[in-house]
């Protein structure tokens, strides 16, 4: 058998190294020929979901594959997608849903965050800077937490960057309006400092109120915050 045909046996004999383990399972494959790939399982939809997948919307898996592909034609570095995978039951329902991709081993714009270092605006501003790029090519990635930005350090102190984590992005027929801008940078961080520093950036770098903008994003991260706090508390979390 495959690998594509085995890929449910592949995660419940634990194969390979586990990478991520919650709400969705992600594992690191070696193939004979030494290369490394990426194995993405979602998580199982809902009677609702698995409806829709079957009939109406392009899963999350799917999402990934397209998106991808696209994200390359336009220039935008991501790991390659290597195939998505659905399986249905006997009556075609969808059940779940995997995606394969080549394997990016740079790391993500979590350091701003997490690390120590010295001097992190050279990179807040080239974060940005990469930011604007994606707006102006109409992409709003779906969920722009600095996990899913990976970086690199050129030997001339220039960044590169990729992303990763698209199936819930949008692809616009025209540059993105300031309000889609600003909306697509709440989800960056709730580290409001760390926030405010490339909102900040952002704006100043498109000649924008850099004040009004970091506002704006705050009182759109606050809105969030507490729909979020409403949320679990309905659910009695």
């Amino acid at each position: 058998m495959t690998l594509l045909e085995r890929l449910p046996e592949v995660f419940s004999n634990n194969e390979g190294e586990i990478i991520y383990d919650k709400r969705n399972k992600i594992r690191r494959i070696t193939l004979s020929d030494g290369r490394h790939i990426i194995l993405k399982k979602y998580k199982k939809p809902n009677f609702f979901q698995r409806i829709c997948y079957s009939t109406l919307w392009s899963n999350k898996a799917k999402k990934a594959y397209i998106f991808g592909n696209r994200l390359l034609f336009l220039g935008i570095d991501t790991p390659e997608p290597i195939a998505s995978v659905t399986l249905y039951n006997n009556i075609g329902i969808v059940e779940e849903y995997y995606f394969l991709s080549t394997e990016d081993t740079r790391p993500d714009c979590r350091i701003l965050r997490d690390g120590n270092m010295d001097n992190p605006q050279p990179l807040i501003d080239a974060l940005s800077q990469y930011l604007i790029f994606l707006h102006q090519q109409g992409f709003l990635h779906g969920d722009t937490n600095l996990s899913n930005f990976l970086y690199e350090k050129k030997a001339d102190g220039t960044y590169h960057f990729a992303v990763i984590d698209t199936n819930r992005s949008r692809f616009l027929h025209s540059p993105a309006s300031k309000k889609e801008a600003l909306s697509n940078l709440v989800r960056i961080t709730h580290d409001r400092q760390l926030l405010s520093s490339i909102v900040h950036s952002y704006a100043t770098q498109r000649q924008w109120n850099a004040e009004e903008a970091v506002k704006s994003v705050l009182r759109l991260l606050d809105k969030r915050e507490k729909r979020k706090l409403l949320i679990k508390r309905l659910k009695g979390q």
